[in-house]
């Protein structure tokens, strides 16, 4: 389970505060994150249990509030630019980059587009983690379950990466496996302090 977020300023709460101790605002069951499917700490609809993005703000459910799951448009332009990278930092390049970031749930070109993979939990997606993602489930097995299979093997490759298109929560069938979530959380740490930001 997540740990409680303040909906006003986004500092992690103990359980059964009345008041957050950063601002000073009035906790309710209701305002603070705990578990997919609450109330939307953003918007406060009410959404589906298990849902992970709000239905109305796209509001990642298991973080403080400004935390969206990344838009399809900048997930795609992350997955190309990472080809572009790879080979134009010859390779090493792109690996020391992406060794040192991977601790933020971060490639390089995720890095540069403002965007970082999380844990479907709410939990920080840890280099170990990030990196069995990467190259572990993405690559190595799309790639190895793709040239086993020939034709029908470009279909499963190309359904794991398009998957997120339909999916309710925008997960591809690799952040299902890794109960992952890609996340666009630029807004709020423009809104909050270094103090403020709890990782989650």
């Amino acid at each position: 389970m997540a740990a409680n977020y303040c909906p006003r300023c986004g500092n992690a709460l103990t359980a059964g505060v009345a008041f957050c101790p950063a601002c000073g605002a009035a906790q309710s069951p209701t305002s603070s994150v705990s578990t997919g499917g609450a109330s939307c700490p953003n918007c406060g609809r009410a959404n589906a249990e298990g849902a992970l993005l709000c239905a109305g703000c796209e509001q990642f459910l298991m973080a403080p509030p400004g935390v969206r799951v990344a838009g399809l448009g900048r997930r795609v332009a992350a997955y190309l630019l990472d080809i572009v990278l790879f080979p134009r930092l010859l390779v090493i390049g792109w690996v020391i980059w992406a060794l040192i970031i991977f601790g933020r749930g971060q490639t390089p070109a995720k890095q540069l587009l403002g965007i970082r993979v999380v844990r479907a939990d709410g939990t920080w997606s840890d280099w170990g983690w990030t990196l069995l993602r990467e190259f572990g489930i993405k690559i190595l097995v799309g790639n190895i379950i793709a040239a086993a299979l020939g034709g029908i093997g470009l279909i499963v490759y190309l359904a794991n990466l398009l998957w997120a298109f339909w999916d309710k929560d925008r997960q591809t069938l690799h952040d299902k496996i890794m109960k992952t979530v890609v996340i666009d959380d630029r807004a709020y740490r423009q809104a909050t302090t270094e103090e403020q930001r709890p990782e989650f």
